[in-house]
């Protein structure tokens, strides 16, 4: 499990608002993103915008039927959560929806995850911790051996198999994986699949507007980074035997994970220059997310445990990501924002 820091630990919201100010200073002094604040407006809603759904259900070119969503008024409730760039259940937006969504009578739950020859054995060791999360939680997670051509394929058969309604997953941050989102999305949308999108993997969603990075660094120093939130205790059970046979190797475990974890862990705490690289690893294997990172910092912070200055940095890393989301060509799809 990861460490308790990092496990959606739901700080105080007094304890953020103490803490924003000094932090929202420290990017300021020395943010190599020119930040005159971080953290400091009420509200984000007016400055956000609602991705429009861009491509509407029809039936499949293949001439096979997917399972189609509710009439207008409903709502899913036969859900695929595919895990993109998202190895955690803590601070998941897509999975609570998921889990939501699926939890009435008939509903189902069928959370996926791809790994292929070329996966890292970082990634590897991400998705048995993850499995290991799931299982705690009272389900089972489907791993498939896919690679970044063949995903969508793999997710249109369970789709096919489990008659689901919609997939729902979190954008990617960067541009590697967001053309392997693109290409998988518009698969679903042709076999009129229907899928929505969360924004669990930034600091801030994509703002309405496309800007500058001074210009999108000015517009999100008025607005609040949400706090994370806590990992399920408890999840709707996948359908029996859906996990299958799993292509991870057996001799492989949680520990790398675990590792990179602890490394991001002590990089918080500390102010030596290395100390990006080691969070930005953990944020793109997606066993934390910036969010748990932002509230980390700000608890320090707000203890006197970190240096403010440093912390700024660290903050100003977190804002770029952001900003590299807002500004990379992904394919429009339903989004779900503010979360």
């Amino acid at each position: 499990m990861a460490p308790a820091a990092f496990v959606g630990a739901p700080a105080a919201a007094a304890a953020a608002a103490a803490s924003a100010s000094q932090l929202s200073s420290a990017a300021s002094t020395l943010s190599p993103l020119g930040a005159s604040a971080l953290t400091t407006a009420p509200t984000r809603a007016a400055s956000v915008a609602r991705r429009p759904l861009t491509h509407t259900l029809r039936q499949p070119s293949s001439g096979v039927v997917f399972g189609q969503p509710p009439s207008a008024g409903g709502r899913p409730s036969r859900v695929l959560m595919w895990f993109h760039s998202d190895l955690r259940t803590a601070d998941n937006a897509a999975l609570a929806a998921a889990s939501d969504r699926a939890s009435v009578p008939g509903g189902v739950f069928v959370p996926f995850v791809a790994t292929s020859k070329a996966s890292t054995p970082d990634f590897l060791s991400a998705v048995v911790r993850l499995r290991d999360e799931m299982t705690a939680a009272g389900t089972s997670l489907v791993v498939r051996a896919a690679s970044s051509s063949s995903v969508g394929e793999t997710l249109l058969g369970l789709v096919r198999q489990y008659n689901i309604q919609q997939v729902v997953f979190n954008h990617s941050e960067m541009a590697a994986p967001t053309r392997v989102e693109a290409t998988v999305v518009q698969q679903l949308a042709d076999a009129g699949v229907d899928v929505e999108a969360f924004w669990s993997n930034t600091l801030y969603a994509p703002l309405k507007e496309k800007k500058s990075l001074p210009g999108f660094v000015d517009a999100v120093a008025k607005l609040t980074a949400q706090p994370p939130t806590q990992a399920p205790s408890h999840l709707p059970q996948s359908p029996q035997g859906a996990a299958g046979v799993s292509p991870v190797p057996a001799s492989v475990n949680a520990q790398a994970a675990a590792a990179v974890l602890r490394k991001a862990q002590a990089s918080l705490a500390s102010t030596r220059p290395g100390r990006i690289l080691a969070v930005k690893a953990a944020l793109e294997l997606g066993v934390i997310s910036p969010r748990m990172v932002a509230e980390q910092l700000r608890s320090m912070v707000a203890k006197g445990g970190k240096p403010a200055r440093a912390a700024g940095a660290l903050m100003s890393e977190l804002v770029w990501r952001s900003y590299v989301a807002s500004s990379v060509a992904r394919a429009e799809v339903r989004t779900a924002v503010g979360v």
